[in-house]
């Protein structure tokens, strides 16, 4: 029996060492500190920056379709909103199609925040993807696209397609 199988027929566990769910957690936690310990000097947390990302990409969002962009609960994320929305780095606004949807976006200061912290998310994600070419980061993203979509996530999921731009991103 290879080491391979092995560790897939173990039946008291699953694996570690060939599990993709553990290595995309360990990535993204490891990835997430990282930018947290950065952000920190700026009294930023990764839930904020996150926040911040999203509303910069896209505007007049109501908090559910937040929450669905960025995959927090929604009660969690409204506590990171309310906190947001009292410091003045977003406002509240609503829908001019249908006045009963509430809308969050950017004020001036939260843009300007957004932007002096931006390439300092830029550097830790290109520091992030170091180990791997620019072929290997497309694959990888559409690969985590086919996963998300076969999870029944959002939408954007379902398309397959690499993001046309170099950039690391921002989230």
């Amino acid at each position: 029996m290879t080491m391979s199988e092995s560790l897939h027929n173990s039946a008291s566990s699953v694996p570690i060492e060939g599990h993709l769910f553990y290595w995309m957690s360990q990535a993204i936690n490891l990835r997430n500190t990282s930018l947290s310990h950065a952000l920190a000097p700026y009294k930023c947390t990764f839930p904020r920056w996150r926040v911040m990302n999203m509303l910069c990409q896209f505007p007049d969002v109501s908090i559910g379709q937040l929450a669905e962009k960025t995959a927090v609960d929604r009660t969690t994320l409204t506590r990171t909103v309310e906190k947001m929305e009292s410091d003045g780095l977003i406002a509240r606004g609503v829908r001019a199609d249908n006045r009963r949807i509430t809308t969050l976006n950017l004020t001036p200061k939260g843009q300007a925040f957004f932007e002096q912290i931006l390439p300092l998310v830029r550097n830790k994600n290109t520091e992030a993807l170091s180990n791997l070419e620019e072929d290997e980061v497309k694959t990888l993203i559409v690969s985590l696209k086919k996963v998300v979509a076969a999870l029944g996530g959002p939408t954007e999921a379902h398309q397959f397609a690499p993001p046309a731009s170099k950039a690391p991103p921002g989230t």
